[in-house]
C-alpha cells in the first residue's frame, strides 16, 4: 500500500505521486489504493481531487492525521471504489498538500549571468540573485474550510392554465400565495419528483398555506362598568 505524505521542507502547494512515478508519465501517478496510509502533519491540509462524469469533486483532511484512507473519512469513496473489487482496486485522484503555516518562506536563487551596459559591451558584470519570498495563507485557507456550504435553493415549477412556469424559490411562492396566485390546488413539480403533484399534498409547501396565527391579546383591556 502507498504511504501518502509530504516530506518537503519548503513548499506552498505540493502534488503527491507514487514513488518512482515521474510527472505526467502515466495515469498511475494518480492511482491511490484504498486502504493506503495518509499522513498529514499539523499545519497541513491534504486535498483529494476526483474527476467524475458529473464534474470535479474534492475531499480534504486537515492535519494532524495519520490513518488509512477509508469511506468514514472520504464519503465520496463509496461511489468511486468499485464494490466488485472489494474496495481493493486503485482509484484515480490527484492529491495536493497545502502548507497552512502562518509564514511560509520560499528561498530562490538565480545563478550568475552577465549584465553589460550597451555602451560598454566588452565589459560585462557578473550578477547573481538570491532571496526569499514569504507567504501567509493559513488564515485564508482556514476561513475557506470553516465556511459552511451555501444553503441549497429549492426551486419549483408550477402549472398555470395548462402551461408550466418557473422555476420559483420558496420566497417567491410565499409572495404568490399572498397575492392569491398560488394555492393548495396548484400543480407543482421539482427535480426528483416522479410527477406533478398538488401543492397542498407536498409537505415542504404546507407551511405556505398555514393560516397565520392570531396576534397576542392586547393588555390593559378596561374592565366593563358595573351596572
Amino acid at each position: 500500500m502507498n504511504v501518502i505524505r509530504c516530506d518537503e521542507s519548503e513548499y506552498l502547494v505540493w502534488k503527491w505521486r507514487p514513488e518512482g512515478q515521474e510527472a505526467n508519465s502515466t495515469s498511475r501517478e494518480n492511482s491511490i489504493r484504498y486502504g493506503s496510509s495518509l499522513r498529514v502533519k499539523d499545519g497541513e491540509v491534504a486535498v483529494f481531487v476526483y474527476k467524475q462524469k458529473d464534474g470535479t469533486m474534492q475531499d480534504f483532511i486537515v492535519g494532524p492525521y495519520d490513518d488509512t484512507i477509508k469511506t468514514a473519512n472520504f464519503p465520496i469513496l463509496s461511489s468511486i471504489v468499485g464494490l466488485a473489487f472489494g474496495g481493493e482496486s486503485p482509484f484515480q485522484a490527484e492529491i495536493y498538500f497545502i502548507n497552512l503555516q502562518g509564514n511560509n518562506q520560499v528561498k530562490f536563487a538565480i545563478p550568475y549571468f552577465d549584465v553589460a551596459d550597451p555602451r560598454l559591451p566588452d565589459f560585462p558584470v557578473p550578477v547573481a540573485v538570491r532571496g526569499a519570498i514569504t507567504f501567509n495563507m493559513g488564515q485564508q485557507m482556514q476561513n475557506a474550510m470553516n465556511t459552511p456550504p451555501p444553503i441549497p435553493t429549492v426551486l419549483y415549477m408550477i402549472a398555470v392554465n395548462g402551461q408550466q412556469t418557473g422555476p420559483y424559490n420558496m420566497q417567491q411562492l410565499q409572495q404568490m400565495v399572498q397575492m392569491g396566485q398560488f394555492t393548495p390546488q396548484t400543480y407543482v413539480w421539482k427535480q426528483g419528483m416522479a410527477q406533478w403533484e398538488l401543492a397542498g399534498n407536498v409537505p415542504e409547501l404546507a407551511s405556505l398555506f398555514a393560516a397565520p396565527a392570531p396576534p397576542p391579546v392586547p393588555g390593559g383591556i378596561p374592565t366593563p362598568p358595573m351596572p
